[in-house]
């Protein structure tokens, strides 16, 4: 029980940082580019990129921001992530596409 309280405890740490204004140029650096602001504007992708922690703690990264902005592989593998994990909030796990 108390395992699961500080797993708690920790991921609203996380949350609370991930939101603290000191990660922000990051953020900002990625707005500029063209691909991610379509991303950001979107909604859907919008609500996953501020609510999952993962996706959240992988932007505050400094070298992950660099990457996503010079690897065109990275912003795709980026992109797949977010569209997957927003169906997987969506649907509750990944659909079969078939």
């Amino acid at each position: 029980m108390l395992d699961f309280l500080g797993d708690i405890f920790i991921g609203l740490g996380e949350i609370i940082m991930a939101f603290s204004s000191t990660k922000n140029t990051e953020f900002e650096e990625l707005n500029k580019e063209e691909w991610f602001s379509q991303l950001y504007n979107d909604y859907r992708y919008r609500n996953v990129i501020h609510e999952t922690w993962k996706v959240r703690r992988y932007l505050n990264k400094k070298e992950n921001v660099q990457l996503l902005i010079n690897h065109q592989q990275e912003r795709e593998n980026f992109i797949k992530w977010v569209k997957d994990e927003h169906e997987r909030i969506t649907w509750g796990k990944k659909r079969d596409k078939g």
